[in-house]
């Protein structure tokens, strides 16, 4: 079974905190992609604050700097092998 993924553009992640209407429009799509078995992908995650917010309310996966910088494929699977 493939899974869908809905991508949420950066200009929402960084408005969470700032924008009330926009944390509101965040938790709904996030609602409404779990009632439609997708997972949610949260883009340019910066803060703290940003990640708690999106994990609090369901959010599957997050990427932006406040994980790391963009790195190459090779790059990625070192990091990779130094966990594991």
């Amino acid at each position: 079974v493939q899974t869908c993924a809905l991508p949420i553009y950066m200009g929402f992640v960084q408005k969470i905190g700032r924008d009330r209407k926009s944390n509101h429009i965040l938790i709904a799509l996030i609602d409404l992609a779990h009632h439609l078995e997708m997972k949610v992908v949260a883009e340019g995650v910066e803060t703290k604050e940003q990640a708690e917010f999106l994990e609090n309310h369901g959010c599957d996966y997050l990427q932006g700097y406040y994980f790391s910088k963009p790195v190459t494929q090779v790059e990625f699977e070192k990091l990779l092998d130094e966990t594991s």
